[in-house]
């Protein structure tokens, strides 16, 4: 989710709209840290007799990049300031937002509009500050914006490709397939639809029985991200058409029988993905497939081999999510 907020200064005023209370005062604190206490606070929406307006706004799911806007609006002035800063990904929330008053506090002082408020120490002593204690900040990563270009981050809408090794089971005899699987997906803007197709192959074999399947699919699912945690949740459902190979031989060898078809049918499935940074992930998954008609190999007229109308499977892969 998206969690815009607006910073307003002379006094510094932070407006979050869907904001944690707690998020927006880690704002605060960071922004009278560098402006002294009483010069910042939060605001309720439309608070317009400051000097400075500045807008926050988190630019991908996992709130790791977050765009700043100042705009100063008294005196019929126009100063625009356009950063966008990038946080690790195992930064606690709060401590970015405590980092982001204190970008829009340093560059209000910086352009020399609000200088914070000091005692003048005696000489030989070092300055006092009222600001209270706090946790050692995260060093922000500022990449260089001009103020007409749009910001970066993540790419709208997001999407990617998945790599994944796959095992799966479809046969009533018990004859396990290893594979690979293809997947190429994209997500909706600030929505948790997802689209996705595949491609995948696999094979397996089991004393004289062996079992071969090269298949397409396309699907939709719900991508469900914690705002605080690198970790996702995918649930996704897919219309499948897979070409199904069997072979089956007698105990001698000197008889084969075979057997090939294509499958239609459904297959629902899961997968949790652990963010590492980079726009990279890795994932495991698993899945229940319902595919017909069933398939079953005769050899001297006794069933040996059988592939059943469904069957389970499991994944473990990497993402890369693309950037730009």
């Amino acid at each position: 989710m998206l969690l815009p907020a607006l910073v307003i200064a002379q006094l510094v005023g932070i407006h979050a709209a869907d904001g944690d209370r707690a998020q927006v005062a880690a704002a605060v604190q960071g922004c009278e840290q560098a402006l002294g206490e009483g010069r910042c606070s939060a605001a309720p929406e439309g608070a317009g007799e400051s000097r400075w307006l500045a807008e926050l706004r988190w630019r991908d799911a996992e709130q790791r990049h977050a765009h700043v806007r100042l705009t100063r609006s008294d005196a019929g002035q126009d100063e625009v300031m356009s950063r966008d800063v990038e946080f690790d990904a195992d930064d606690p929330l709060e401590q970015r937002y405590r980092a982001l008053g204190l970008i829009v506090a340093a560059y209000v002082i910086a352009s020399g509009s609000a200088d914070p408020e000091r005692e003048t120490p005696p000489d030989g002593e070092l300055p006092l500050t009222d600001a209270p204690p706090s946790d050692p900040l995260p060093p922000p990563v500022f990449l260089a914006t001009d103020p007409e270009e749009p910001p970066r981050g993540s790419p709208c809408p997001p999407w990617g490709v998945d790599g994944a090794v796959l095992a799966a089971l479809a046969t009533d005899d018990g004859v396990g397939r290893l594979g690979g699987s293809l997947r190429p997906w994209w997500r909706l803007c600030d929505r948790p639809l997802l689209m996705l197709a595949q491609l995948r192959w696999s094979r397996g074999e089991r004393e004289e029985l062996s079992v071969s399947a090269l298949g397409a699919s396309a699907g939709l699912g719900v991508h469900l991200a914690a705002s605080s945690w690198p970790v996702a949740l995918e649930l996704r459902g897919e219309v499948v058409g897979e070409h199904v190979s069997l072979q089956a031989r007698d105990a001698g060898g000197e008889r084969t029988e075979a057997d090939a078809a294509w499958r239609l049918g459904a297959r629902a499935g899961a997968d949790v993905l652990v963010w590492w940074g980079g726009g990279w992930a890795v994932f495991v998954g698993g899945e229940l497939s319902v595919l017909r008609p069933r398939l079953v190999v005769d050899v001297a007229e006794e069933p040996r081999l059988r592939e059943g109308w469904w069957g389970v499977g499991a994944l473990a892969g990497v993402r890369w999510q693309a950037s730009r």
